[in-house]
Formats: C-alpha cells, structure tokens, sequence
C-alpha cells in the first residue's frame, strides 16, 4: 500500500536525480528504484544491496551472490509483475536500455550517465506494481 501523498513524493524523487551523475552504489537504477519503494509503501527492498558495492563487478557479485542472473529477477521476488500497458504512476519499469526506472504515466524516468533519461513507457519491457 502506498503512503499518502505520494504522489509529491515520486514528483519530489525524479526532481532530485535530474543533474546527478550515475554512480555504482551511490546513485544507480536498483538503488534509485529501491529507494523509490521505500519512499512509497516503506518498505525495504533493497537492504541487502546498499552501501555493498561501488562499482558494476561489486553490483554483479551481490546480484550473483543472491542467486540472480539479471536485475530483472530481483525484481520479480520482491514486486508483483505486471502488463507495462497497466503501468501507472510509481510503479517500476524495465527500461530499454536494462535499467531500472519509475513509471510517471506516458513515460519513465531512469538515472542516466549524466541526468534523468526519459523513454516512453510503452517500450520499456517490463513493469512492477508499486
């Protein structure tokens, strides 16, 4: 279940990644995504990730160590997948490129190389409800 009012909080989350850098363990998409959760329903999903890795052969190890080939898998133990056609506001998407973003209705916000990426929610190949 979603907190109240967040709706100002997904607004307030995509604003602040919009200028930061990516960063392994510091500013990624699992952190970002995760983080997001936890802002809305307070729950944790990514404790066994932060603060673990600083780099992508770090990322890998935790994901390996978990049991889980690709980011795709983690999600699916921890969130309800869903149709991305039924994607709405604040739930998590599989962007094109891999990463993982948040769902603002027509498009997805994902943490880039140097900002916030945008692509069409439609095309991203996978969706969480939140």
């Amino acid at each position: 279940m979603r907190v109240e009012g967040w709706e100002l909080l997904l607004a307030e989350h995509v604003r602040e990644a919009y200028g930061r850098r990516f960063q392994w363990g510091e500013h990624d998409c699992v952190l970002w995504a995760g983080r997001w959760v936890r802002l809305c329903t307070g729950k944790d999903l990514i404790a066994e990730w932060e603060g673990k890795y600083k780099t992508e052969a770090g990322a890998r190890r935790i994901m390996k160590k978990l049991g889980y080939a690709v980011v795709a898998d983690a999600v699916d133990d921890r969130l309800n997948p869903i149709p991305v056609a039924l994607a709405k506001r604040g739930d998590i998407l599989l962007g094109p490129s891999g990463a993982l973003g948040v769902c603002f209705g027509r498009h997805g916000f994902f943490p880039g190389p140097d900002d916030v990426t945008m692509a069409d929610t439609l095309t991203c190949p996978r969706a969480w409800a939140v």
